[in-house]
């Protein structure tokens, strides 16, 4: 009989191995408006570079800035969702409105501001002139130091060393005027401030000391502080946060003098400082409030103190002139300024920042940014 050969098994295949599909990471929206202002910037692309590559599971694209397009203008987009994060800069009344509106339709929420400190005073100078003149420190000081604020008072003449508007009287007195008493730059025409600075002269008994001008615009103004600077003059007058972060100020210190403070009365006409303001306004539309807690609890947590956005405002402006040299369109200088700015705020201000989020948040940019250089953000060599 022939011999059986056993039918052989087949060899035993496995089953391949289940590999999932990836989660397709979230995209979340922010937006830029096209004002010259860097703060809103600043905090903007600081929020996106920390949720693209702090959180895992999102990626996160910054819209704008496009022409003509102010910050009341993006929030009907983040009632739409279009936008799922808007940060804004400076208090802005032409915002305050149509904020208001849009919580109390339901369909965003405010969250904290990312600001503090932000502030006005009709009473700054140059920090130098402190350093110079220690015993300046208040605004009962200026008559003892009238002579010092000379130079320019070719500005529009708005007032006083006397109860006459000497300018409109007699310019001849106008003059003479200002040669001694303290030249003081007023803020502009039409703002309030120019009638609170007039009863704050009155309260602190210096009407007859100052000789207030006024340059007739905002950059005007502006310029005359900066001009003051670059040749080491004294300067005296209205100032405020928004202004120094502006890129014609860009990097000036200077020092408000002492007031009464903002707690003693309910106004400054009545004789004291301005309050401090709060800013960086942020809110997220509600479907986002619930689709992404995490970020929303970053978000709570994202706070800037006046002096370190001051700094901020420096750089982001050092920054926005190096692209300007690249021969980029308007729109890619921001991007690439704010992108730049974020990574030197993260390299430079650990501290501040690392308790926003959480460790394995904090250890992942902390990781990216110590490989990029905070001049290009381009990876170091």
């Amino acid at each position: 009989m022939p011999t059986l050969t056993p039918t052989p098994y087949p060899t035993y295949t496995p089953f391949p191995t289940f590999t999932p599909l990836p989660v397709p990471k979230k995209e979340i929206d922010l937006a830029v408006s096209s004002s010259e202002e860097s703060t809103e910037k600043i905090l903007t692309f600081l929020a996106a570079y920390i949720i693209q590559h702090g959180y895992g599971n999102y990626t996160a694209k910054v819209h704008g800035p496009e022409r003509m397009r102010q910050m009341p203008d993006l929030v009907p987009h983040l009632q739409a969702g279009d936008i799922d994060i808007l940060i804004s800069g400076h208090p802005d009344n032409r915002l305050d409105e149509v904020w208001q509106a849009a919580i109390d339709s339901g369909t965003i929420t405010a969250l904290d501001d990312a600001l503090d400190g932000f502030w006005w005073s009709n009473f700054v100078v140059p920090t130098y002139v402190v350093d110079q003149h220690p015993a300046l420190k208040t605004v009962y000081d200026i008559p003892s130091f009238r002579h010092i604020f000379r130079g320019d008072y070719s500005g529009t003449y708005a007032g006083t060393c006397s109860t006459n508007d000497l300018a409109k009287v007699n310019p001849d007195a106008a003059k003479l005027c200002a040669e001694t008493a303290a030249i003081m730059w007023t803020c502009l025409y039409g703002w309030e401030c120019e009638n609170e600075l007039s009863s704050q002269l009155d309260h602190y008994g210096l009407k007859e000391y100052v000789f207030r001008t006024n340059p007739g615009t905002s950059e005007g103004h502006m310029l005359s502080l900066k001009r003051a600077v670059e040749s080491g003059e004294p300067w005296l007058g209205w100032m405020g946060t928004s202004f120094l972060m502006s890129e014609i100020l860009a990097g000036i210190e200077v020092t408000k003098l002492e007031e009464p403070p903002a707690k003693n009365c309910n106004n400054p006409s009545e004789g004291c400082a301005y309050p401090l303001m709060a800013a960086g306004r942020m809110g997220v539309n509600n479907k986002f409030l619930s689709d992404s807690p995490e970020i929303v609890d970053f978000l709570q947590n994202m706070h800037i103190n006046h002096d370190i956005l001051i700094q901020l405002g420096a750089n982001y402006y050092k920054n926005l002139e190096f692209f300007r040299q690249q021969d980029l369109r308007w729109g890619q200088q921001v991007q690439r300024t704010g992108h730049v700015t974020a990574i030197w705020f993260l390299k430079n201000y650990e501290e501040v920042w690392v308790d926003w989020v959480p460790v394995g948040v904090s250890d992942k940019i902390k990781n990216r940014v110590a490989q990029l250089s905070e001049e290009t953000g381009m990876p170091l060599p």
